[in-house]
């Protein structure tokens, strides 16, 4: 069993020293970290090891712990920080200012919902009235703190658990209870072995020998005490050495083990020596004293007499500073709420403030968007009249010019009755026919512009080789190939649709008619330069453009029709070499 303990002890040293590592590496760390609320968390990792460890607690991080969770008005926060103000004070034996920080912080925690917290609170606080050698609250307080213990599935539960049994513990041992106190020292040695902090560990196993001690198990006591005894010297925290101390060497005093007892007294003796410290060189030289009066050594037992003497001087003017120490942590501290709360005020002014600044700009955001939607609105009736303006237009020029031109042939054959071979009629009209059909095509065509918001690229694509298909059925000798790649889909209005339609139709039409093609190419190409490109190519007649002839406007419409579109029109053409017609329209993230 001893082997056992032996070998754990020697792991939880290896423990104890990565600690110390992990405590510098957050050190570090906190010297580069901006943000408040991580911080703060660092700073609650380092203050918390450094409790754990038993070493002394850095009051500078205190005091940063403060600042932060003020400005970040953070109740959970500040519980925390007004918990480790109260661990400050008790260590420093100021009790009565501790329990007014550790009071202090409950209402703040039970606030946050906190219950990791309160019940930490409340374990401390029973803790600080054990010392007071309070039993009433002591008790009352730790049943407290077991009430608001965190969820079992948390990390710390365990934790929270040891500090219950601890305190239950030397509650009874204060009450000469030792039957009461054995369950919780068995569950608390438990703990340790789960929990692996010296602060829990070492406590566990010599709070279990005095527990045994008190029960008059000798073999028991001895085996948790010497384990005790063993962890405490492997571990560099001066507060469980002496801790445990002023268990064991009462322990060995008692079974007779005296000179065992005077090397571990004389040990904490050097302990406080070196470490300049009134309080371990005080227990130690009380030991000293006492061990050497049982030997009789009077010269040895005077010696350390004076030293008692002259130490409880040295503690005495100690403690004078640690009360001048105390008050002015704890009126830094003071400062510190006094200036989170004026900036608090001055926080709450300047939102007041810039909430009515906000609400002013909304209030004129809103009559500006209202202001602006009046002449989006306005900007719209003038499109859509212009867009109705054009389309009248295209109905007028248009399908008003063939109206007219049926017209004029229908009266030019009632006319001409009895004076035309059946050959020259037919052939008028044929044309009457022909004509009649074109406004009926130009007629659907402009409904459908009419009758939609927006034209996407692929419907006029969809609507441009149809009628390519159309014009071209009727003559078999004529080859078609259609070339599309749409990357992007343009969306048109309504009468630039129209005019693009018309100016690529024009094309076909001409060629069909005029070209004597075998072959024509259209190529639709939309990418990221170009929000559109329509090409119209053939291999027919060509023609010369240098010459114009009298009474054919079909280009300077088609020119007309891209000058209102915003679109680029290009018409290249040689006699025998044929024609290709490009319309296109750059992209504006692409030029």
């Amino acid at each position: 069993m001893r082997r056992i303990f032996l070998v754990f002890i020697c792991f939880l040293s290896l423990k104890v020293f990565a600690q110390t590592r992990y405590a510098d590496s957050l050190k570090n760390l906190l010297e580069d970290e901006s943000s408040a609320i991580k911080r703060f968390d660092l700073i609650n990792k380092i203050i918390e090891d450094e409790v754990n460890s038993g070493a002394n607690m850095d009051t500078a991080l205190v005091f940063q712990m403060l600042r932060s969770a003020s400005s970040l008005h953070n109740d959970s926060l500040l519980a925390i920080t007004y918990n480790m103000a109260g661990s400050y004070n008790g260590r420093k034996g100021d009790y009565a200012i501790a329990l007014e920080y550790l009071f202090k912080a409950i209402p703040l925690a039970e606030k946050a919902g906190d219950k990791r917290r309160i019940s930490s609170i409340y374990f401390d606080i029973s803790l600080t009235y054990i010392i007071l050698k309070n039993t009433k609250e002591a008790l009352y307080y730790n049943l407290k703190g077991r009430e608001n213990l965190p969820d079992k599935t948390m990390p710390v539960y365990d934790f929270m658990v040891a500090q219950f049994d601890r305190n239950m513990i030397r509650y009874y041992l204060l009450q000469n209870m030792p039957d009461s106190a054995l369950p919780y020292a068995q569950h608390l040695v438990q703990e340790g072995i789960i929990v692996q902090k010296p602060v829990i560990r070492l406590p566990s196993l010599f709070l279990a020998g005095a527990v045994y001690a008190q029960l008059n198990k000798k073999d028991t006591a001895e085996l948790y005490f010497t384990s005790a005894a063993d962890l405490a010297d492997s571990i560099n925290s001066l507060g469980l050495k002496w801790t445990n101390d002023k268990y064991f060497i009462p322990y060995l005093l008692k079974a007779g083990r005296i000179k065992e007892a005077g090397d571990r007294a004389r040990r904490l003796y050097n302990l406080g020596e070196e470490n300049n410290n009134w309080d371990v060189k005080l227990t130690g030289a009380g030991f000293l004293r006492t061990i050497f009066e049982r030997t009789n050594e009077p010269d040895s037992a005077y010696y350390f007499s004076l030293k008692e003497l002259s130490i409880k001087d040295s503690v005495f003017n100690e403690n004078n500073i640690n009360k001048e120490q105390v008050l002015a942590f704890n009126e830094k501290l003071r400062k510190i709420e006094e200036q989170s709360q004026l900036e608090i005020r001055q926080r709450e002014t300047k939102q007041k403030i810039v909430l009515g600044l906000i609400s002013f700009g909304i209030i004129m955001l809103i009559i500006l968007f209202l202001s602006q939607l009046r002449e989006r609105r306005k900007e719209m009736e003038q499109k859509l009249a212009s867009q109705r303006e054009r389309i009248s237009r295209e109905l007028h020029d248009n399908v008003g010019s063939q109206l007219s031109y049926i017209t004029g042939n229908i009266d030019w054959l009632i006319d001409s009755k009895g004076f035309l071979s059946p050959e020259e009629e037919a052939k008028k009209l044929s044309i009457v026919s022909e004509t009649s059909k074109n406004i009926v095509s130009d007629l659907r065509e402009t409904i459908w512009v009419i009758k939609k918001e927006s034209i996407r690229l692929d419907e006029l694509s969809d609507k441009l080789k149809s009628h390519l298909q159309e014009q071209t059925e009727v003559y078999p000798e004529i080859e078609v190939e259609i070339i599309e790649d749409i990357k992007k889909n343009y969306d048109f209005l309504p009468t630039e649709s129209l005019n693009t339609y018309r100016i690529c139709q024009e094309a076909i039409n001409n060629i069909v008619k005029h070209a004597q093609a075998t072959k024509i190419v259209l190529k639709i190409i939309s990418d990221k330069d170009r929000d559109y490109l329509f090409t119209i190519s053939d291999n027919g007649n060509g023609f010369d453009m240098q010459i114009q002839k009298e009474g054919h406007y079909g280009l300077m419409n088609m020119t007309q029709r891209a000058k209102e579109t915003g679109a680029k029109l290009s018409i290249h053409s040689e006699p025998g070499k044929g024609t290709t017609v490009t319309l296109f329209k750059p992209s504006k993230s692409g030029s």
